[in-house]
């Protein structure tokens, strides 16, 4: 196969690369500047790595794309661009896999049984080893290519991708990878979902949180950066598709471009180019250092309608900030509808009965009722009564249980969190 790109093809295809290069190079500028400061930690040295490969990657990809169209180098470059790029996206499902392990590292009774993950990373390694199988036997070694006197790009490269082997071959290794793929987003989901039902739920569900020994206001954190990752995960899936179905259009199913080497040629770089700016974008703003990133992230999905679609309804900040006060407050909000849940049942059952001696005091039974009462005392304060003659022991209410529970909450934030 003869490959003959026009000058403003290639110089095109370079153009946009260089043009790429500068907020790529921008990411990894300011994430550099915040490890080298101290304000980025990591709870893993897997969570660094993982966090920080899509990033330079695809800057690395970037600068391939230009380097390849040279003399000398063309002959090898192009394969090592393909890689580079397939690496780029499974280092990002890489970091999803580990973020989500290290969420429960120290609360494994909550998070995950260990074979899934160990699963899930065999089977994204399989994937891989065989994408760089597929690309290393897809083409041949070009033994001319360069650019000629008329400042034409030319590779005299055999391509075996329009086979029908190699190309159910790559049609499975796709769709393996994409239910894969979505695998790590039902995870994160799945689990999103079955702490938000412990957090709202009163009784047995609240109690079932509090029965791991964990503080609510650290899984109210937990759960905010799950949120976060399934929301940029959505978010970059539904724009692959996008451009997925864009360049399939442009290559297959619009003839003039379809009949055009140069065209298709054109459009399979841009697409890819494109891409790795977003898989570069997306571990940035998932990292918890970068939330102001991605508040103004939010921000744009919610001016664009779109938070519903990649269920981002509100800021990681403002999120956070609202669920701690209201497990401060000992409150949970289900459905956006606060409905006053105390702690304990015994709050519960001391309110009540605050409740009726109030009414029975305004009936005009005031004077009866202190009668009876005799020596009772009853103080009313943050919803609780407080009895301190002639009650049972059973009936009274103390915040110290309370207090060495918040002590100890405090304790395992600072633990793990400081």
């Amino acid at each position: 196969m003869e490959a003959d790109l026009e000058p403003f093809a290639w110089l095109g295809i370079c153009g946009v690369s260089l043009l790429f290069m500068i907020p790529t190079l921008y990411i990894i500028r300011n994430e550099l500047s915040k490890r080298r400061s101290g304000l980025a930690t990591f709870a893993t040295p897997g969570l660094r790595r993982w966090s920080f490969l899509p990033m330079i990657l695809g800057f690395v990809f970037q600068a391939l794309i230009v380097l390849h169209f040279l003399d000398g180098l063309c002959h090898v470059l192009w394969y090592v661009a393909t890689v580079t790029a397939q690496t780029q996206l499974f280092s990002r499902s890489f970091y999803q896999i580990s973020r989500l392990h290290a969420c429960f590292a120290s609360r494994q009774s909550l998070g995950y049984p260990k074979w899934v993950f160990r699963a899930m990373y065999a089977i994204g390694y399989f994937l891989l080893l065989n994408i760089w199988l597929r690309t290393l036997l897809g083409r041949s070694l070009a033994k001319h290519c360069g650019i000629d006197a008329q400042w034409h790009f030319y590779s005299d490269h055999t391509d075996y991708q329009h086979n029908s082997q190699f190309a159910a071959w790559g049609a499975l290794l796709t769709l393996l990878f994409w239910a894969w793929d979505l695998t790590i987003l039902a995870l994160y989901s799945l689990k999103i979902r079955g702490i938000t039902r412990s957090l709202t739920q009163t009784g047995a569900g609240h109690d079932e949180v509090n029965a791991h020994g964990e503080s609510n206001e650290v899984i109210a954190r937990v759960l905010s950066e799950l949120r976060r990752i399934r929301t940029l995960t959505i978010s970059y899936q539904i724009t692959t598709a996008l451009l997925v179905v864009t360049m399939i259009t442009l290559t297959v199913g619009y003839e003039p471009c379809a009949s055009n080497d140069e065209c298709v040629e054109i459009s399979y770089n841009a697409v890819i180019l494109v891409s790795t700016v977003l898989y570069s974008y997306a571990p940035y703003l998932m990292l918890q250092h970068n939330t102001a990133a991605y508040d103004r992230f939010a921000g744009v999905l919610r001016w664009t309608r779109l938070e519903c679609l990649c269920c981002a309804t509100s800021h990681v900040g403002s999120d956070m900030k609202q669920m701690t006060s209201q497990i401060q407050n000992g409150t949970i909000t289900k459905k956006g509808i606060d409905d006053s849940t105390t702690r304990t049942s015994d709050l519960e059952k001391q309110d009540a009965k605050n409740v009726k001696y109030l009414e029975d005091m305004q009936s005009g039974g005031g004077a009866d009722l202190e009668e009876e009462s005799g020596a009772k005392e009853v103080t009313v304060a943050t919803g609780a009564v407080a009895v301190e003659e002639n009650e049972p022991e059973s009936e009274r209410t103390t915040t110290s249980a309370l207090d060495r529970q918040e002590a100890a909450d405090q304790g395992f934030i600072t633990a793990h969190f400081k």
